[in-house]
């Protein structure tokens, strides 16, 4: 499941798998069909206008007669649904060959129709199918990174059971026959996965691997750092500097300035620029090293590298400290029959790991959470691991950790758990604080996941627990003052209104806050609402999380319209009083009322109004556009290729995949325009009219940004929402 499924998603995830027709409004699965019943080919989710469809099946009823992804069902036969459109999927099932007759609605502006829809029996869908290969996906989500088993070719399968062994002859030779074979119908990402991780473990094994590799040359960022890492691990150190040049040529700027200026933001390369210096120290070039890390800086904590060089560091500027709100208490009952209490752990570091028998990275996970509580027994810490399972009793996950090595306390999610804690994919990990309060949060595994782990649990040990949070890490000595802090957690995206601050949550409509922070009204956190994407369209406007659907309020929280749309929703903007939304495949500009003005087809990755123009800037990865609407026509005004560019913000800045989010504004002297940029490594750079990063930190995790004028002193306020803490209003004034 992705970074930013919402739990109801993985309830819709759950519901493919299970092959059943949908949903109930509030996100649990109907019962799977009798084996006899032919269905109509529908996922859909319930709202309160009906059931909105967010996928058709090609080759089955639905397809045929026109039902498409956005529509709303509003009726089945004639009989209105119950209220929240909770109606069980049964109303759809039926014998082979009969007809239901649905009334539908949109997507978009559609006008309300009535379609007769013939029940069939064949035709599995590709989602089916796939679920049939991988059938653990039964039991809940799939774990962030994990598909359908796949079966490769032997050269791919011979590399990674030789990757696996204790030979670097043999490593280095089941490489070659690959590259020999062509990857085995791979791309040369795919086909060494993630072979070179055990580096950590067989240095010399994934070093001779990496020196195989590079006989090939390939091209692809990715692999060349993990081939640097394997031969930095392995000793390596002049073929490792032969890499990292190869794969810094490869990569664009990761930030050009709306003037053009290319910047370097640390975005992509902080990892590879740390094992260039470690090679050059390695290999006694200490002032290379020392060139090499002074670069760095701005852009870094490189306080351990500094120290393994003798350089020192500037000060530090201040960083954000603010009170967070504690956990509700919970008690879990434990495999052992003993009880974890958050309560009873009062003043110690509590660490919770979520997880499942059927995720594969949990199982990498859990092991060595086991030797990280070994290794930290004494240091006021208390582990346990919460399995999500459903339909599992305590023992069998209790006997399912043990297998896998771990000794750590065993419990069962309790309903709402998960939810409360902002759980949205496993593998998670909660870390929370002498205070009550959590301290850090992650999704998914990897290499580097226990180390980032560790240095967070020993800085929640350092806290005394009655200081506050600390937001922020400074590694530079520029730095903003934290004006105003709202505590809350389960944050999206934010909007900002002329007297209003809406902040989107996930499962429900937004919170909106006066510009000073003090509550005005909360909409109803059970119906659907604006969540994600949001903007300020006389009112809050946004997407309902992950379902294909706009929705918009006043600026009190009720509802004004709701359109469905042809497609997720991947950004939007507010240019000219009217709102753009880009999905997968369109473009789409839809006035203050909800109506559809003008579509075009079109890739895009993301969108931001144009500060200086009439419309708004779009990327797809390659290049930005500047798109304006003529009429019933959206015209590209002009075109740069930008090789990278993913992310764009309101100044034409643009950047690059490791930028988490961007935000142009007025934080420079009389109002000139400056750029603030969130990288998913949770740096956090404010760029200063000369290309430089004038205050850089550390979040707690990434965070999404905006931009205003909240004190209507001319210039802009930083609006720092960060998922599980809350928002931060930051005083940010740029050279």
């Amino acid at each position: 499941v992705g970074p930013r499924v919402s739990m109801g998603v993985v309830a819709l995830m759950v519901t493919l798998a299970l092959g059943s027709e949908g949903v109930s409004a509030a996100g649990r699965p109907e019962a799977p069909p009798p084996n006899d019943a032919a269905r109509v080919g529908l996922r859909f989710v319930g709202a309160p206008e009906g059931l909105l469809v967010t996928q058709v099946e090609p080759g089955l009823g639905a397809a045929a007669a026109g039902v498409s992804v956005g529509m709303f069902i509003e009726k089945i036969d004639g009989a209105e649904l119950p209220e929240g459109g909770r109606a069980r999927s049964d109303a759809l099932r039926g014998p082979e060959g009969s007809t239901v007759t649905l009334q539908v609605s949109g997507p978009l502006d559609g006008p309300r129709r009535e379609l007769k829809v013939v029940r069939r029996a064949e035709l599995a869908s590709a989602a089916a199918t796939a679920d049939a290969a991988h059938p653990d996906a039964r039991r809940g989500p799939r774990p962030e990174g994990e598909g359908p088993m796949v079966r490769y070719a032997p050269e791919v399968q011979a590399f990674r059971e030789a990757m696996r062994g204790s030979s670097p002859r043999r490593a280095a030779k089941a490489t070659l026959r690959m590259i020999e074979a062509e990857w085995g119908g791979l791309s040369p990402v795919a086909a060494v996965g993630a072979g070179l991780t055990v580096a950590a473990s067989a240095p010399k094994v994934a070093a001779a691997a990496a020196g195989a590799l590079w006989t090939a040359r390939p091209t692809h960022p990715t692999l060349l750092l993990r081939m640097a890492e394997a031969l930095v691990a392995g000793g390596e150190h002049a073929l490792a500097l032969e890499v990292l040049e190869a794969r810094a040529a490869a990569l664009p700027p990761e930030l050009r300035l709306g003037d053009g200026r290319a910047v370097a933001t640390g975005s992509s390369s902080l990892r590879a620029q740390g094992l260039r210096v470690e090679a050059l120290h390695a290999l006694d070039r200490r002032e290379d090293a020392s060139a090499a890390l002074r670069e760095m800086l701005p852009y870094a904590d490189m306080s351990r590298l500094a120290g393994v060089l003798g350089m020192a560091q500037a000060p530090r500027g201040p960083g954000w400290r603010a009170q967070v709100p504690p956990v509700a208490p919970f008690t879990l009952a434990l495999a052992d029959g003993g009880e974890w209490s958050l309560a009873a752990r009062s003043g110690q570091v509590r660490v919770l790991s979520f997880w499942a028998t059927w995720c594969g990275p949990c199982k990498r996970e859990l092991p060595e959470l086991s030797a990280l509580q070994a290794e930290l027994r004494n240091a006021g810490l208390s582990f346990v691991a919460v399995s999500v399972d459903q339909g599992l009793s305590l023992e069998q996950v209790a006997a399912a950790s043990t297998a896998l090595g771990a000794d750590l306390p065993v419990a069962l999610a309790p309903p709402g758990l998960a939810e409360a804690l902002g759980v949205q994919a496993i593998p998670a990990l909660r870390v929370i604080g002498r205070d009550g309060a959590v301290r850090y949060s992650a999704r998914g595994y990897s290499e580097l996941s226990m180390g980032a782990l560790k240095a967070e649990i020993q800085s929640a040990l350092a806290e005394d627990g009655g200081a506050g949070v600390e937001l922020t890490r400074p590694w530079g000595p520029g730095g903003a003052p934290l004006r105003a802090f709202l505590p809350a957690t389960g944050l999206g995206s934010v909007a900002v209104g002329p007297d209003r601050i809406a902040l989107g949550r996930a499962g429900g409509g937004p919170a909106l806050h006066t510009a000073a922070g003090g509550a005005v009204a909360e909409a109803d956190l059970d119906a659907p609402g604006p969540s994600a994407h949001l903007q300020w369209l006389d009112g809050p406007v946004g997407a309902d999380g992950e379902a294909p659907a706009i929705r918009a309020l006043d600026p009190d929280g009720g509802l004004r319209w709701v359109r469905g749309l042809p497609g997720p929703v991947r950004a939007t903007a507010v240019a000219g009083g009217e709102l753009w939304v880009l999905t997968p495949a369109e473009l789409l500009v839809l006035s203050a009322e909800g109506k559809l003005l003008a579509r075009r087809l079109i890739d895009g990755q993301d969108l931001a109004s144009a500060a200086d123009a009439a419309g708004v800037f779009l990327v797809d990865g390659d290049r930005r556009r500047t798109v304006e609407r003529r009429g019933r026509d959206l015209v590209d005004v002009e075109v740069l290729e930008l090789p990278g560019a993913s992310r764009v913000a309101t100044g034409g800045e643009v950047g690059d995949l490791g930028t988490f989010d961007m935000v142009s504004g007025r934080f420079g002297p009389n109002g000139a325009r400056r750029v603030v940029v969130s990288r998913r490594d949770a740096g956090l750079l404010a760029v200063d009219g000369a290309g430089q990063p004038a205050v850089a930190a550390r979040l707690a995790e990434p965070a999404r940004l905006a931009a205003a004028d909240l004190d209507g002193d001319g210039d802009d306020e930083l609006l720092v929402v960060i998922e599980q803490r809350g928002l931060a209003v930051v005083d940010l004034a740029l050279p």
